[in-house]
Formats: C-alpha cells, sequence, structure tokens
C-alpha cells in the first residue's frame, strides 16, 4: 500500500501555470479517500519549487498543503529552465537563492511531518527486505520505501542477510529512517 504521485505543486494557478489536471481540494479529497480505503496506506509526492512567476503567497499554499495531507515522504526540486520546453520562456523566474530557501522550508516542514508519522509506527512490526549490513546490524526497507529515495529501517544486533525478509519490531524513529529488532 504505497502510492508515488508527483503533484509537482498545490498552488492551482501554479499547477495551470504548469499544465497540471487538478487542483489542490481535489487532490486533498482524493488522498482522504485513499487513505480511508487503504490503512497504512503510504503516500509520496514530488514537489517544484520556483516555477517561474511562483509568488511567497502561491509558495506558503505549497506548504499549508502539504501540511494539511501529511505525506509519509516528500521529494522536492527546484524548477531548471529546460530549452524547449513550455516554461522555458516564461516570465517571472524566480531567484537561485529564493528556490533553495524555498526548498530547504519545504523539506523542513515535511521532517517534522516525517518523524511524527514514523514515530507512529513505534511498537508495531512489519516485514522488511534486508539489503545491507555491517558487523552487527542490517538495514532494509519496508512497504514504505522505495529503493534509493525514501528512508530506511536498521534491524539492530541481527544475523541476517541481504534478500532475507525479516519480521520485525520498531523501536525507534527519526525524520526519514526506523530502528528495529527482530522479532
Amino acid at each position: 500500500p504505497y502510492i508515488d504521485m508527483p503533484l509537482q505543486h498545490a498552488d492551482d494557478t501554479i499547477l495551470k501555470s504548469m499544465k497540471r489536471g487538478g487542483n489542490a481540494d481535489q487532490y486533498k479529497r482524493l488522498f482522504t479517500k485513499m487513505r480511508n480505503a487503504i490503512p497504512g496506506l503510504a503516500l509520496r509526492t514530488t514537489f517544484l519549487v520556483g516555477f517561474p512567476g511562483e509568488t511567497a503567497e502561491q509558495f506558503q499554499s505549497l506548504i499549508n498543503f502539504v501540511e494539511d495531507v501529511q505525506f509519509d515522504r516528500v521529494g522536492v526540486f527546484t524548477y531548471s529552465a529546460e530549452e524547449g520546453t513550455p516554461s522555458f520562456d516564461m516570465s517571472g523566474p524566480v531567484a537561485a537563492n529564493t528556490m533553495r530557501d524555498r526548498k530547504n522550508q519545504l523539506m523542513e516542514a515535511q521532517q517534522s511531518i516525517s518523524l511524527r508519522r514514523n514515530s507512529d509506527w513505534v511498537g508495531r512490526e512489519l516485514d522488511i527486505l534486508v539489503e545491507s549490513r555491517d558487523q552487527l546490524d542490517a538495514v532494509g526497507r519496508s512497504f514504505r520505501d522505495a529503493p534509493e529515495i525514501d528512508g530506511s529501517v536498521r534491524i539492530l544486533n541481527t544475523v541476517h542477510q541481504p534478500g532475507s525478509i525479516v519480521r520485525v519490531r520498531v523501536v525507534g524513529a527519526q525524520p526519514y529512517d526506523l530502528t528495529a529488532i527482530a522479532l
């Protein structure tokens, strides 16, 4: 139960400029329906900050949307003009330092959300696919973690090898990762 839906933005005017279908209210209703239909659903998305013409108010709409929806995972990218794309010649470029600040601000907002959502897993059991190990611990991922882009689960003091699936109890949470013990 993992859905990655790259929304790109949540301000309706920016979404129209991007020629994206849907709007923030439709997305919120859709995510509510998904979560009601699929208990334990992990929602992931990606956003683009600094699209030409993005104002501080439109960026704040994006922050508010992320705080309302409470995604499990969020990726944030800064806009870059690509020749041959419709946005290449758009007016209203956003300064590079503003884009960087907005990216950092959105990621900070998401970190606290992610930590709360991860903390909800402490004390619960998960199946983990072990991907690597060191001398004492193994590292893997659950259904909530896409390879190479999401967090991981560190299984403490275990002998399990890469490729094995291990039932664990979560004992700790960080903004991106979980800590667990094998059962």
